[in-house]
């Protein structure tokens, strides 16, 4: 930040720069899943190529993108998953695995414990907002 508070854009590291680095472990998808994937990816981000560890967020991806991305994905794989499971899953390896796992339909204890996570998360916020709401009732 500049003294004023704003952003100093001189500072910050050059594009070509991030997209080298995200391009030095490069590992090419293999199977049809995974290349499925890496091309709707390399569709919507407009990038040139995905490699299978590469984080959908970290190669420019948002929300709204990946709205477009499970479109995509239904389409072509002809899959029923999730916009959370996308959000879930960011790399082409992780996404893929869980497609494969769906597809089966054998959930592993890794994906029932991100689940148990999730909704204790859901939970615990749903609390502190009702705590919230009484402090300000008492004020």
């Amino acid at each position: 930040l500049t003294p004023n508070g704003k952003i100093d854009r001189q500072a910050l590291p050059k594009v070509d720069s991030i997209q080298s680095a995200l391009n030095a472990v490069y590992k090419q998808p293999q199977s049809e899943i995974e290349r499925a994937i890496a091309e709707i990816w390399q569709n919507v981000l407009q990038v040139d190529r995905v490699g299978l560890t590469d984080n959908f967020f970290d190669l420019g991806g948002q929300s709204l993108l990946m709205i477009r991305v499970h479109s995509l994905l239904k389409d072509k794989l002809a899959v029923d998953i999730s916009l959370m499971d996308l959000f879930r899953y960011p790399t082409v390896a992780s996404l893929a695995e869980y497609i494969k796992l769906a597809a089966t339909g054998d959930r592993s204890n890794s994906d029932l414990k991100i689940d148990n996570a999730i909704n204790k998360n859901r939970v615990d916020a749903g609390k502190d907002r009702l705590m919230l709401r009484r402090k300000k009732r008492r004020i």
